[in-house]
């Protein structure tokens, strides 16, 4: 501190004055603030002070605070698993849930939904399957081939598929996802 200064009976007037102007502002523009007791106006020297009977007033009542989400934002992505096709016919797709870069999440939301394969071109349902994954974390979703890509796989030894959610959520948002592989029939 290099300097005390006191305001006088004036400046402190013309600061109480801007004070007043700034409160009723944020009165007419912001909605949090209007939930607050506003400033009284200063009162002129007191007169003779006579006793009155006490004034109730009313207790003030905090309008209730807007419904937050409960839980946080939260993002779909599909990656390639393997790209051979396991002994058991089973397809491998990474299913990432991820939550937002930079920013604390104390209730992160989880991903749920299905998987489609199908056989790029031909639109013909190659395996399927459910899944839920955690906020922040990835998991690896194994779809079982049906019968008829099986055959093509035999024949082919590679085949084209697209792999699409299905009434896919990411925390309360309905997500669409897509990813294109191709797939090598099992060793």
């Amino acid at each position: 501190l290099t300097q005390n200064a006191q305001l006088g009976p004036d400046a402190l007037a013309a600061v109480r004055n801007a004070v007043l102007v700034m409160d009723a502002r944020g009165y007419n523009v912001n909605p949090s603030y209007r939930r607050s007791v506003p400033i009284e106006s200063p009162v002129a020297a007191p007169a003779a002070v006579t006793p009155t009977a006490p004034i109730a007033e009313a207790p003030f009542q905090e309008a209730p605070a807007p419904k937050r989400p409960t839980t946080g934002r939260v993002s779909l992505s599909l990656h390639a698993g393997a790209q051979r096709v396991s002994p058991s016919w089973e397809a491998a797709v990474r299913v990432v849930c991820a939550t937002p870069v930079n920013r604390v999440t104390i209730r992160p939301g989880a991903c749920r939904g299905a998987l489609d394969l199908t056989v790029r071109g031909t639109g013909v349902l190659a395996g399927s399957a459910p899944f839920s994954v955690p906020g922040g974390e990835r998991r690896t979703v194994r779809l079982a081939l049906t019968s008829r890509a099986r055959q093509l796989l035999r024949s082919r030894h590679h085949l084209p598929v697209v792999v699409r959610t299905r009434g896919a959520r990411a925390a309360d948002r309905l997500v669409v996802a897509r990813l294109s592989l191709t797939l090598s029939a099992p060793g």
